[in-house]
């Protein structure tokens, strides 16, 4: 409790002398797989994995100190992304060779919670750029739910037309959050379109 209030005592300063703005915030794009490796059998084999789309919708917080051309943003976001396997079932006969039985394509949804800071500079005018981290927190739907964690670096530019902010970013993740019944192993990022549209 004491380390608390005395990180608010810390940050108080910056939040009360600076220019604050709170709004809603939408991210639309897609997901790319990097490390994937496929939990394979001897029945089943899946030979690629394609995203069909990433979105999430949440809060943003700004603090902008004053007479200053950096600022800080903190997001908090919930996420969607649906992506998919081919799947192809091989069956044996009886001189040892293997055909392939049927090919299948698996959708899958994973849902994710995120809470993510970053630091941004104004570059020229209304542009800026900046560079950030996104705990997040993956619950991978298919089968028994599961829950993956993951820490992502952010790279955002974005250009403020004063009630709606247009940016692009790319949220790059290090941990393993694809493990799963089908997958062993699996990293992935994320590019996109976002809008901050302030109250």
């Amino acid at each position: 409790m004491k380390n608390f209030i005395f990180i608010l005592f810390l940050f108080s300063p910056l939040v009360l002398f600076s220019q604050n703005k709170s709004g809603l915030l939408i991210n639309g794009g897609n997901t790319f797989f990097r490390d994937i490796h496929f939990a394979e059998t001897d029945w089943i084999k899946r030979e690629f994995l394609e995203s069909q789309y990433a979105a999430s919708a949440g809060f943003r917080f700004r603090i902008q100190p004053e007479k200053m051309n950096h600022f800080y943003d903190f997001d908090l976001l919930l996420g969607l992304k649906k992506y998919k396997s081919r799947n192809n079932e091989y069956t044996y006969i009886s001189n040892g060779e293997v055909i392939i039985q049927q090919a299948s394509y698996l959708q899958y949804t994973d849902f994710s919670f995120s809470f993510g800071g970053s630091y941004n500079y104004k570059i020229f005018n209304n542009f800026s750029a900046g560079i950030g981290i996104s705990p997040t927190v993956y619950l991978i739907a298919q089968g028994k739910p599961e829950c993956k964690f993951d820490i992502p670096v952010d790279i955002r530019t974005a250009y403020n037309f004063r009630f709606v902010e247009a940016g692009l970013y790319y949220n790059m993740g290090f941990l393993n959050s694809m493990y799963s019944k089908d997958f062993s192993s699996g990293k992935r990022s994320e590019w996109g379109i976002s809008l901050f549209i302030s109250f």
